[in-house]
């Protein structure tokens, strides 16, 4: 007998944020993923990076900061694209309460530069908008 998974519903139009502090929650969000995104980034990265699927194209957001990312291309980093547009994000700076995450700790930053001159020098793959 195999153990029934269970699913999470979740109106993506009006998220439940406390819900989503949850990465399984998160994960559950991308059952409808594009295959075309899924085979440029992983739905199990984006979810550890703190990201749900909102359901359109390849938008996510962040169930802590509320930044969205999208237009993902081969080779980027889920936490890494985070960090550079949404460095103040708690889940980012590990200060997040009830995250179910291991985003922040899976991430080492090669530059050392966190700062938004430094996101908005760098040239990005991924565009970004704050709600």
């Amino acid at each position: 007998m195999v153990p029934e998974r269970t699913v999470h519903q979740m109106d993506r139009s009006h998220p439940d944020f406390v819900q989503l502090r949850s990465e399984s929650v998160r994960l559950s969000t991308f059952h409808d993923w594009p295959s075309s995104a899924g085979h440029i980034v992983e739905p199990r990265e984006l979810a550890a990076a703190g990201l749900f699927y909102t359901g359109h194209a390849d938008r996510v957001q962040c169930a802590f900061c509320r930044g969205y990312l999208r237009n993902w291309r081969q080779g980027d980093r889920p936490v890494q694209e985070h960090r550079r547009h949404f460095p103040d994000c708690p889940l980012i700076r590990g200060a997040a309460a009830g995250a179910e995450s291991h985003a922040s700790s899976t991430f080492t930053d090669s530059t050392g530069l966190l700062s938004v001159a430094a996101s908005v020098t760098y040239t990005s793959n991924v565009r970004s908008n704050f709600v």
